[in-house]
């Protein structure tokens, strides 16, 4: 019986033994590739910078570069390094599926080698075996959020924030990192139910694509807080900073590093031979979260106005991984009196990319959202593709309460996406009902189009008119009355300052059919210089019924 016990005893031991080796083996290989993956790092711009940072966070200075430079490629020799490193890991891992710091440095590695799908049967080989729920269902949230499956992602982190304690799930959600420091402020004073209401809003604005399914924004704050928690456990080695809340707020605010460039250090204090490592965000990061969102949600479209959050200040980026890149969408929308209420028509333009030229395959919806950002209606957009853009326009019945339009467009082979999320400006009540104005291409000489819907309308997609260039004007009104009527009919173009009339043209339309009458024109600019103006169309029955809109027009330099 002693024997026994004794050679049970030795077999643990050499078991334990076996075991601890493969876990320091494998810690050693992931330390070689943190090693390497800065050793390694390529030179490149933004590593020798020497003028003051654009925002300081805890030990780190931080700079907003201008544009989307690309990434620089990653060395062959740091890509081995994560290869050997993982594979140290998985042997780790076989040894035991339930073993945290284990799936912790392996998953990290394999997200970070762009392996989503590995990483996914990693986490579901930890889920089974692990009795620790909230790390399973954290670990898959995040496996599936990198595989791009958005919904997945959601059913999985919301069971790891149902099983959370409180505390740790407030942090988890709380957003105030991603707000400007006085709607920070304004956040923190709100109950516990206002912070949901809050929450919902916040996260209904910030979602890329409603398009798409799931809420890819609110998806990709979850899994970045559970990249933090792998991130902690990373080894620090030399050119690594350890873990602290500065890093865990960056984390938040823009997600896991991308890329590292090198150089040698220069400032105060510096010697020549100080490592400069410079860490690299994605490229492709677009703002989503409003860093004030009630200011946010008063943001009107305007021509040439970018996208709507841009900022001197970035507060946060997000890259969801269910698009390649997202651009603000060039478009011009127009409400349109019927007589079963009112319709919004949205024409809009996306240039294409190279990726997105070589086989375009485009889906565009029309939004009608409520004041909560809620979908009301929807209507799918008609595309076109020519040569290196793609035209699309489409038209949706506003419900009543309806407060916002978004206006979405998806290239689904190359992920090319563009958005135009915005309030829907309703003018003010007009004794006569006039519609928006659209501008389009100028029509022929006494060749007009009788309706929206006529070939010979051909809307603009943007506002941004060249130089000396014709336009056509075109608007609807709704008469009553007997028939024939007249209507006096006047476009004004107004300066900047909207006091001086720049352009001034009158003349008489006459009503015969029932239903919307067209009001089309063509308008010769070669006399404004580029700079913005202000159009105003009025019209007057014989009744003395007035309606009037307006519409803001850019001539630029050809």
């Amino acid at each position: 019986m002693l024997l026994v016990l004794a050679a049970a005893k030795g077999a643990a031991g050499d078991q334990f033994q076996d075991t601890t080796k493969l876990y320091r083996t494998a810690r050693s290989a992931e330390a070689q590739y943190e090693r390497a993956a800065r050793r390694l790092a390529p030179l490149g711009p933004g590593s020798d910078r020497s003028g003051s940072c654009d925002e300081i966070v805890g030990r780190f200075c931080i700079y907003y570069d201008a544009g989307r430079d690309s990434l620089p490629t990653e060395p062959a020799e740091i890509g081995s390094a994560r290869d050997e490193a993982i594979e140290a890991l998985r042997v780790a891992f076989a040894a035991n599926n339930a073993r945290r710091p284990t799936v912790f440095a392996l998953m990290r590695l394999l997200l970070e080698g762009k392996r989503p799908q590995e990483a996914l049967e990693i986490a579901e080989s930890f889920r089974r075996a692990s009795s620790d729920v909230a790390t399973g269902n954290m670990l898959l949230g995040l496996a599936r959020h990198a595989s791009a499956d958005i919904p997945g992602a959601e059913r999985a982190f919301a069971e790891w924030l149902s099983v959370l304690d409180s505390s740790t799930a407030r942090k988890v959600t709380d957003v105030s990192v991603l707000l400007q420091a006085r709607e920070r402020r304004r956040y923190k004073q709100l109950s516990f139910a206002e912070r949901r209401t809050y929450h919902e809003r916040f996260w209904r604005y910030a979602d890329a694509l409603y398009l798409t399914p799931g809420n890819e924004t609110y998806t990709e704050h979850l899994s970045r807080h559970a990249a933090s928690r792998l991130l902690e456990s990373a080894p620090v080695v030399l050119g690594s900073t350890s873990w602290g809340d500065d890093m865990a707020e960056l984390t938040v605010r823009y997600g896991t590093i991308k890329a590292r460039t090198r150089g040698w250090a220069r400032g105060p204090g510096l010697g020549a031979s100080d490592l400069n490592l410079t860490e690299h965000w994605d490229p492709e990061q677009v703002i989503y979260a409003a860093p004030a969102l009630d200011s946010a949600l008063k943001v009107h479209a305007r021509p040439g106005g970018g996208w709507p959050l841009d900022t001197v200040r970035t507060i946060s980026g997000h890259a969801p991984t269910t698009l390649r890149r997202m651009l603000p969408l060039e478009h011009l929308a127009g409400l349109f009196p019927a007589d079963s209420g009112i319709l919004l028509r949205v024409d809009a333009v996306l240039p294409l990319d190279a990726l997105a030229r070589a086989e375009p395959s485009g889906r565009a919806v029309l939004f009608a959202l409520d004041s909560t950002l809620q979908i009301m209606a929807a209507a799918p957009g008609f595309v076109r593709v020519d040569r290196d853009s793609m035209f699309v326009w489409s038209e949706v019945k506003l419900p009543a309460g309806a407060g916002f339009y978004s206006m979405e467009v998806f290239e689904q082979k190359s992920r090319l996406a563009g958005r135009a999320r915005y309030p829907i400006a309703y003018g003010p009540r007009n004794s006569l009902m006039l519609s928006d104005l659209l501008i389009a291409e100028p029509f022929a000489t006494g060749n007009v189009p009788r309706a929206r819907t006529d070939t010979l309308l051909k809307p603009m997609q943007t506002l941004l008119v060249p130089f000396g260039a014709s336009i056509g004007i075109y608007a609807e009104t709704i008469v009553h009355g007997e028939r024939p009527r007249n209507l006096r009919v006047r476009l004004r173009i107004l300066g900047a300052k909207r006091r001086d009339a720049r352009l001034a043209i009158s003349w008489i339309d006459e009503v015969r059919t029932e239903g919307p009458t067209p009001i089309a024109a063509t308008v010769s600019l070669e006399k404004l210089k580029p700079g913005r103006y202000l159009m105003e169309l009025s019209v007057t029955d014989q009744d003395g019924r007035t309606g009037m809109t307006t519409r803001e027009l850019v001539i630029v330099e050809r």
